[in-house]
């Protein structure tokens, strides 16, 4: 396999490699959110576990 614009490659692979880890950080970082989650009777939805623990 030959290289047209080795340089042009390797930036799109950077911005391709920079995506998928932006991605992959944001998806952790909501799984996180949503475990820390619990149910409020109160407000009658689920609110982070430290708002839950402040208002009971």
């Amino acid at each position: 396999m030959q290289l047209q614009d080795p340089e042009k490659d390797l930036r799109l692979a950077h911005v391709k490699l920079r995506e998928a880890i932006d991605g992959l950080v944001f998806s952790l970082t909501e799984k996180e959110i949503n475990s820390r989650k619990v149910y409020n009777q109160q407000k009658g939805h689920y609110v982070p576990t430290t708002e839950w623990e402040i208002t009971n």
